[in-house]
């Protein structure tokens, strides 16, 4: 494989103030699409669309969705030439990776919305991208990308140049991967989960837990454990020092496609499944579903969404296949955005701060960038090694 070509737009320092227009890179690219019932499938995610909805309430007294940010337009990022199939904010929040079909990886200055570099390296689509934790020990920023290659590429990116290191193990298309404080994990086609040191030596593969393709893989903030979920309707919990199964804490008839954790709290997680339903789970609990969220529609395709915590609320923030974003207070979505209106909803990632949700969807090959009116600004960033408060 040939070592990946660079384009340096700006340097890879935040400037200026966020751009109320229309952001147009020097280059496109898309980015993965939903699998359909193959799970991740072949890259093919895109971003088009226009409208805001939004949710009001019914009296006087404060309503569950007068306590919720409200997201509207703010500008439009142009880069890719396939669907945008991942996207990820860098821990501090001042960039924005999105990864494509189109086999390349642009990060974005979230300040100015300005594409600073464009990475390449994948020969095909790329699935999922996840940026180095503060908690590492790494200096400077670093990604890790999966791919239909059937590889995963750790990238070490500098302010003038970029490293990267190719990592061999997996015998079909890569859907997957996560990196915690000393590994990183991926997850395939093949049905193998693999762990990796950061310097790309296998420390374990498992092509046994699962009786069909990985379509997500979590690693807790305490690096305690580890999950991973399957187009065969599990969700397991992975010891994070042996590497070895603990249980399986869901079995559905639906496949099950992300997993996201209640703001840094290991044992609470949130699980979706194909039939529209997220499932909120406390591992550590006999009964371990705490509340399940419906209103939005995901029968098709693995989507995103968050569960936060704002202005001492907490709320869920998702993905749906009819265009639009939801939000939840309670187990009721409370509002609702359209993003992308005749189009899937297919990536929708959160700014740590909160202020900004991007957004691409299955038929484009843009990314929305949505912003909290008025701004607004979390509970304070954790610091190296701290935790921010979390769903309960």
């Amino acid at each position: 494989m040939e070592p990946p070509a660079v384009t340096l737009n700006t340097p890879l320092t935040p400037v200026g103030s966020a751009s109320p227009t229309t952001v147009v890179g020097a280059a496109r690219g898309g980015a993965r699409g939903g699998r359909g019932n193959r799970g991740r499938g072949d890259p093919v995610r895109r971003a088009h669309g226009r409208g805001v909805g939004r949710g009001r309430g019914a009296s006087n007294k404060p309503s569950p969705q007068s306590k919720l940010p409200r997201y509207g337009f703010h500008c439009t990022l142009e880069n890719h030439k396939q669907p945008v199939t991942s996207l990820k904010f860098s821990p501090d929040g001042l960039w924005l990776a999105s990864a494509s079909a189109d086999k390349t990886i642009a990060i974005w200055n979230t300040e100015t919305w300005i594409r600073a570099q464009v990475l390449t390296g994948h020969s095909k689509g790329i699935s999922d991208i996840e940026w180095a934790r503060p908690t590492s020990g790494l200096t400077g920023l670093h990604l890790v990308s999966a791919s239909d290659d059937k590889t995963v590429i750790i990238w070490d990116i500098t302010l003038s140049e970029v490293s990267h290191k190719t990592l061999l193990g997996h015998k079909s298309y890569v859907s997957c991967v996560t990196w915690g404080d000393h590994v990183i994990i991926s997850g395939g086609y093949d049905s193998k989960v693999i762990v990796w040191s950061p310097e790309g030596k296998v420390l374990k593969i498992e092509s046994e837990a699962h009786t069909g393709p990985i379509s997500a893989v979590k690693i807790s903030e305490d690096n305690k454990t580890f999950f991973t979920t399957s187009y065969d309707g599990t969700c397991k919990m992975w010891c994070g020092e042996t590497y070895q199964v603990l249980k399986t804490l869901m079995a559905s008839s639906y496949p099950a496609t992300s997993i996201t954790f209640a703001s840094h709290k290991s044992h609470m997680l949130l699980i979706a499944n194909l039939d529209s339903t997220l499932r909120l789970y406390d591992t550590t609990a006999e009964e371990p579903i705490k509340r399940e969220f419906r209103g939005h529609t995901n029968t098709q395709y693995t989507i995103g969404g968050r569960l936060i915590s704002a202005s001492e609320e907490k709320f869920l923030i998702h993905a749906s296949e009819d265009g639009c974003f939801y939000q939840w207070v309670g187990s009721t979505p409370c509002s609702k955005v359209l993003a992308h209106e005749g189009d899937v909803v297919l990536c929708l990632e959160v700014s740590p701060r909160i202020n900004h949700v991007v957004t691409s969807s299955l038929r484009g090959h843009n990314i929305k960038v949505w912003m909290a009116q008025p701004p607004l600004i979390s509970q304070p960033l954790p610091a190296a090694g701290q935790s921010s408060t979390s769903m309960n």
